[in-house]
C-alpha cells in the first residue's frame, strides 16, 4: 500500500486527508461512558469503513439499528476490550459485516438529505 501523507507540517488534517486519515485504520476507539454522550466522531468513523469500538452511551440505540451489528461494544470497565480488538483485527469477515452494515444504516438514516426530511417533517407538523 502507498504512504500518504496526510497531514500538514503542522500536524492538521483537512478536506480529504481526514476522510483518508479515518480509513487508513480498521478500528477507531471511542470512550463515550466519561460523559454518557455520544463522541463526536462516532457517526464519521463509522461511515468511513473503520469498524467503532465503543461503550454503550446514552442514544446509541438511536444512532445504529440495533438488528444488524453496525459497532463493536465492550463492558464499562474496559475489561474485554483487548479481546475485542484482536477479534477485529484478525477477523476480515467480521470487519466487513460490521462496517457494511454501519454503511449502508448511517447511508439510509444519517445524512443531510434525511435531516433535512426530517426538519421539514417537524415544521410541517407545527403549521
Amino acid at each position: 500500500m502507498k504512504k500518504v501523507k496526510l497531514l500538514d507540517d503542522k500536524g492538521r488534517i483537512y478536506g480529504n486527508n481526514y476522510v483518508k486519515c479515518l480509513q487508513s485504520y480498521v478500528s477507531h476507539l471511542s470512550c463515550s461512558s466519561l460523559y454518557d454522550l455520544c463522541a463526536g466522531k462516532t457517526l464519521e468513523i463509522a461511515a468511513s469503513g473503520s469498524v467503532l469500538l465503543t461503550n454503550t452511551f446514552a442514544g446509541i440505540d438511536r444512532l445504529f439499528d440495533t438488528e444488524k451489528q453496525c459497532y463493536m461494544e465492550y463492558k464499562p470497565d474496559g475489561s474485554d476490550i483487548v479481546n475485542i480488538a484482536r477479534k477485529v483485527l484478525n477477523d476480515r469477515a467480521l470487519v466487513k459485516e460490521i462496517t457494511s452494515n454501519a454503511i449502508e444504516y448511517i447511508r439510509d438514516n444519517h445524512t443531510y438529505v434525511h435531516r433535512i426530511k426530517e426538519l421539514l417533517r417537524i415544521l410541517e407538523s407545527l403549521v
